[in-house]
Order: C-alpha cells, then sequence, then structure tokens
C-alpha cells in the first residue's frame, strides 16, 4: 500500500458483540450459530462456547459471556447467554498491510485507507444491528417468550421487606414472612432453535400481532400499563381483523372488505360466531367477553386518559386472553392459508404442463 510495505489481498467479515438478555440455552446449543441473509450478505450469529471449568467454582461456572445458572446432580443443564458474536461477510476483497493482520494500528493506514476501511466497518454496523434485531424478533416469535432481548426489569424494593425498629435505638424487634418471586428459567428448547434458523433463511418476516403482543407483556413487567393495554389490543385487533379480511377474500367481494374496514371492533365482536360457523375452530379463536373487556379499556386510556383504576393484576390477565387469541388466532389463520398455497401450486403445474 503506497509503497510502504507489503500487502496482501483479503477478504474482510464485520465483527460486533452484542448483549443479549433473558436467552437461557441447554448445553448442547453452546457455541450454536445461525447462518442467515441480509441485504444480501451472509450474517452469522454465535452463541458463547462455555466457560472453562475450575475446580473451586465449578457449581458458579461463571464468565462475562454465559453463565450456568442450572445444575442437576452435579451436571450443568442451562446456561443464562449474556452475549452474541455478529459476524458479517462483506463480499468483497480489500489489500491490507501485512504488518497490520493480528494487531489494531490505524497508523498503519494512510487517511484515504482509514476512510475507505470506516465506510467498510459502517455497512458491517448497519447490517449487524439489522440481523440482530430480526434474530432477537424471531427468537420471540418461534418460542412465544416475550422477554428475549428485552430489557432488565427492577423496582424499587431492595428486598430487605419492612422492619419495626425501636424508636430511639432504632434497632429492629421483628419482621414478617416475606414471599420472594423468582422466575422460572427454562432452556430453549433444540427444536425451537433449528425453527429460528430456518425462518431466518426463508427471510420470514414475523407476524405483527406477535411483536405488540410481546410488547404488551413486556410494559406489564416495566410498570407502563396503560401502554400495554394499548399494545394488547392492537395484537388482539389485528388478528381478529386478519382473519376476518382473510375470510372475506376467499368470497372475493371488496365492498364487504370495505364494510368490515369500517365497522368497529365490537360490532365485529357480537357476531363473530355468525361469520363463518363452518370453519372448526373460528368461534372458539375469540373469548368474546374477555375482548371486550380489552377493547373497554383500550378507548378508557386512548380517548379518555383514564389510567388510575387500571391494575397490574388486571393487565395480566387481559395479557392472558390476547396471548390465548394471538396463538389461536394464528394456528387458524396458517390453516386457512393451505388451500391457497395448494391451490398456487396446482395452478404453476398447469402452467407448467402447458
Amino acid at each position: 500500500m503506497g509503497g510502504r510495505m507489503s500487502s496482501k489481498s483479503i477478504r474482510p467479515v464485520g465483527w460486533s458483540r452484542y448483549a443479549v438478555r433473558n436467552l437461557s440455552v441447554g448445553p448442547r446449543l453452546l457455541g450454536a450459530s445461525h447462518t442467515f441473509k441480509v441485504r444480501d450478505r451472509t450474517v452469522t450469529i454465535r452463541l458463547p462456547r462455555p466457560a472453562r471449568k475450575n475446580a473451586r467454582t465449578r457449581r458458579s461456572s461463571t464468565d462475562e459471556r454465559v453463565t450456568c445458572t442450572t445444575w442437576r446432580k452435579s451436571r450443568p443443564v442451562n446456561y443464562a447467554i449474556h452475549s452474541v458474536d455478529v459476524l458479517v461477510d462483506l463480499s468483497m476483497k480489500v489489500r491490507i498491510p501485512q504488518e497490520s493482520l493480528g494487531k489494531v494500528n490505524v497508523t498503519l493506514f494512510d487517511q484515504a485507507e482509514r476512510e475507505a476501511l470506516d465506510a467498510i466497518i459502517r455497512e458491517a454496523e448497519e447490517i449487524g444491528r439489522e440481523a440482530m434485531e430480526s434474530w432477537i424478533r424471531t427468537l420471540r416469535w418461534k418460542s412465544h417468550r416475550s422477554g428475549i432481548g428485552q430489557y432488565e426489569v427492577t423496582g424499587r424494593e431492595t428486598g430487605w421487606g419492612t422492619y419495626l425498629l425501636e424508636a430511639k435505638s432504632e434497632k429492629p424487634f421483628y419482621t414478617s414472612a416475606r414471599i420472594v418471586a423468582v422466575l422460572a428459567d427454562h432452556p430453549l428448547p433444540r427444536r425451537t432453535w433449528r425453527a429460528v434458523g430456518e425462518s431466518l433463511s426463508k427471510r420470514e418476516v414475523p407476524p405483527p400481532w406477535f411483536g405488540f403482543l410481546f410488547d404488551g407483556e413486556h410494559k406489564i413487567a416495566t410498570g407502563d400499563l396503560h401502554g400495554s393495554v394499548l399494545s394488547l389490543a392492537i395484537a388482539a385487533e389485528t388478528v381478529i381483523r386478519t382473519l376476518m379480511a382473510k375470510k372475506v377474500s376467499e368470497r372475493g367481494n371488496s365492498a364487504i372488505q370495505e364494510l368490515l374496514d369500517s365497522c368497529s371492533i365490537s360490532r365485529i365482536l357480537d357476531r363473530w360466531g355468525k361469520l363463518a360457523p363452518e370453519i372448526s375452530g373460528w368461534a372458539q379463536a375469540v373469548d368474546k367477553a374477555p375482548m371486550k373487556k380489552l377493547f373497554e379499556w383500550r378507548n378508557r386510556v386512548a380517548h379518555r386518559g383514564e389510567t388510575e383504576s387500571l391494575t397490574a393484576a388486571e393487565c395480566r390477565v387481559l395479557a392472558g386472553v390476547t396471548r390465548t387469541l394471538v396463538l389461536t388466532g394464528d394456528q387458524l389463520l396458517r390453516r386457512l392459508q393451505r388451500p391457497v398455497r395448494r391451490a398456487r401450486r396446482r395452478a404453476d403445474a398447469e402452467q407448467t404442463h402447458r
């Protein structure tokens, strides 16, 4: 490069490390990876490998990237993942000083070379961020776990509870029994990991109702109750109207579709069971009473700003019925799409035969 020293042509790969929260896997998935395309670039997201065993601390087995959280008969069965590596194949070649390999020393490059390499890094960073967002969304979608990749939630409590003290000396003399809730930590099943990889390879996008459902569930944990109601209501209404649109599209009547688009969600709920009684599972897909409660709260929050009487307990109930609706409705939609896919395959086969 510039006659200063010997150079070498290499294929650069962008590397970044991203923090991950609330993701647990079993021992067999440590070091596993997903490889998929983003903007026609090949991206690999790789889980960390286990920490080396230490005889004195074997039951904690902790490092900055992965922590063993569960043991069974002295064998690790569950690991919390704290970060993943993201590799972006940039599909290009560059010439670099031979001396620069294996160390980072920007002074080995002149100004023009640094600007060119900085542009390559910006591209790798953009693709890496996009890949991580897609990977996290797909993990939540296929595992139905809303907490993966979400920010940690901590309340104001310290865990000490409340004590009674003698006023003058402030010495404690009594405390009540305290119940501490610990979240269950279950490793991601390997079949779910494979399903995530297949979806990423096919560039499948999670249906929007899953994203709103997971946002709603997470907002309950953060104390954003009115935000939770709005997200849950969007998830529910999106599923319901998509089911209706799918049913109407089979009849090919755009006027009916326009009428349904302008119809309130409460009117659709009132007549839900009569709209497609011939479809198995249609009537059971929507539990009308709690759904009406959800949309009542949505209207109170969105149109009148009422939040004082909304409780976390009620939001958790609403989240439960919304999750049931989303999972049931999504299965029903996939079932309704199968005949369409078969019809398209037959039409393609007939066209090819002709």
